[in-house]
C-alpha cells in the first residue's frame, strides 16, 4: 500500500457493510459515495456559456444579478438617470431626454425599461416640485426652496446615475409613480 491509498479498519464500515467515505486510489481518482455525484460526471455536464441570453420581454429585471446585466444595458439605465440634468440646459429637458431614452431603448432589456420608468417618474415629479417652489416664490420661501430643489433633484440623479450603472435597481426617496 502507498501513502495516497486510505483504507478504514474492517469494523468502520457503514450498518449495510458499505463504506459512506471517498476513497482515493493511487491515480488519484475519486470515487464518490451515493450520495455525492462522481467528478466524471460533473465532468461530464455541459459547461454554463459565458454569454447570457438577454430575458424575455416582460421579466422581472429585480430577479436578475448585476453579473448577468451587461455593461451597454447599465450604461443605457444610467443615461435615462442623467438626462433628467438636461432640465438645467434646456427647459423641460429633464422630463422630455428621459422619455425619449425610455421610448428608444425599453423594448431591449427589462433593466432600461424599469430604470427610465423610475428617471422619468422622478424627473416629472421634480418639475412639479419647481413648479410649486416658483409659486411660493410670491411668498418668499420659494427663494429658499427653490435652489435645494435643484440641488436635491441633482445629486439624487447622479447617485441613481452610478446605482445603475453598478447594476442595482435604484429608487428615488421621493418620486411619484405617474407612469407605470
Amino acid at each position: 500500500m502507498t501513502d495516497t491509498e486510505h483504507q478504514k479498519p474492517d469494523d468502520a464500515g457503514g450498518a449495510d457493510g458499505h463504506d459512506d467515505d471517498l476513497h482515493i486510489s493511487v491515480d488519484a481518482e475519486v470515487v464518490a459515495t451515493p450520495d455525492e455525484p462522481s467528478a466524471a460526471s460533473a465532468a461530464a455536464q455541459p459547461a454554463e456559456p459565458d454569454a447570457v441570453a438577454p430575458p424575455e420581454p416582460g421579466a422581472d429585471s429585480r430577479e436578475l444579478g448585476t453579473a448577468e446585466i451587461p455593461k451597454e444595458i447599465r450604461q443605457w439605465a444610467m443615461f435615462c438617470h442623467l438626462g433628467g440634468l438636461a432640465s438645467y440646459f434646456i427647459p423641460f429637458g429633464g422630463i422630455v431626454v428621459p422619455l425619449i431614452l425610455w421610448q428608444v431603448k425599453k423594448d431591449e432589456h427589462p433593466f432600461i425599461e424599469e430604470q427610465g420608468k423610475v428617471a422619468l417618474n422622478f424627473n416629472i415629479t421634480v418639475a412639479i416640485a419647481m413648479f410649486v417652489c416658483g409659486l411660493l416664490i410670491f411668498l418668499l420661501i420659494g427663494i429658499l426652496l427653490l435652489p435645494l430643489v435643484a440641488i436635491g433633484a441633482a445629486a439624487l440623479s447622479i447617485m441613481a446615475a452610478l446605482k445603475a450603472n453598478e447594476g442595482e435597481h435604484y429608487r428615488y426617496p421621493f418620486s411619484l409613480h405617474l407612469v407605470k
